[in-house]
This record gives C-alpha cells, structure tokens and sequence, in this order.
C-alpha cells in the first residue's frame, strides 16, 4: 500500500470504498468520503463487517492509523 501519513490512509481508504461500493458498501452515499476519526472508524467497520476476506484485510490495515488520531482526540478533552 505504501501508506506513510494519515492523507496516505484517508486516500486508501477512498479506494477501498469505491472498491467495495456495489459488493458490500451498497447502502453508502455516492458522495460519501470518510473525513473524521469518527467516519473512518466506521468505514472499516463496514468494510470488515459486510466485505469479503480482502475487504476485512485491506480494512485491518488501515486500523492502526486511527489509533494516533483517536489518541489525540481524547488527549485533548
């Protein structure tokens, strides 16, 4: 994937919806991109939940990098 920032993910994870969009993401707006820690965490949830084995792996790669974000977000309050 070659996944070095949070932008890197973000884009990733883009792909993988549109990707996945007609197998299992059928009920996700076309318009749909995932921007806060919030709709990524939910993205990969879909992903993981309603896709086949890729979908599930592509989608646990990515997890890690919500991590640091919702780290911060708790840090904060």
């Amino acid at each position: 994937m070659g996944i070095s920032s949070y932008a890197d993910a973000l884009r990733e994870l883009d792909e993988l919806v549109t990707r996945y969009r007609a197998r299992c993401l059928w009920f996700v707006r076309e318009d749909f991109v995932a921007r806060t820690p919030h709709e990524f965490a939910t993205t990969l949830d879909w992903l993981e939940r309603y896709g086949d084995r890729s979908a599930y792996l592509a989608a646990r790669e990515l997890r890690p990098w919500l991590l640091p974000i919702s780290n911060d977000a708790s840090a904060a309050s």
